[in-house]
């Protein structure tokens, strides 16, 4: 990776993080169990992601949009075309991927939070 492409992804990361920030902070009046802006922002990545993908893809500009400020923005947007991809090749493959994907990384969620509760009474 070359110093431009690296400055790019740093750039696209700082300015979809931001825009990120901006939409928890002006929806946080507005989220409820559903949590509306983290729901925004993973039906937004995916969407953005999928109008410029083939367009971008493996240029200067997917450095900066697509791993920078997508990749900051959303980690849904990576899911979705490893999905996308997989449903090309086999639709089999496709729902196990998003089984696994979802269960798995639910279930990771939950082993971490349990871990960081015994890690942390430990030192209490």
């Amino acid at each position: 990776m070359n110093k431009k492409r690296m400055f790019l992804v740093f750039l696209g990361g700082t300015l979809g993080g931001l825009c990120r920030f901006s939409i928890d902070t002006t929806l946080q009046y507005f989220d409820s169990f559903f949590m509306i802006s983290t729901i925004t922002v993973n039906l937004v990545g995916p969407f953005l992601l999928g109008l410029v993908y083939n367009r971008f893809n493996d240029t200067l500009y997917a450095s900066i949009f697509i791993t920078g400020f997508l990749g900051s923005f959303t980690t849904f947007s990576t899911l979705t075309v490893h999905l996308t991809m997989t449903l090309e090749y086999n639709a089999l493959s496709f729902y196990i991927y998003l089984l696994c994907a979802m269960t798995f990384g639910f279930v990771m969620f939950l082993i971490g939070i349990k871990v960081q509760q015994l890690v942390g009474e430990r030192h209490v």
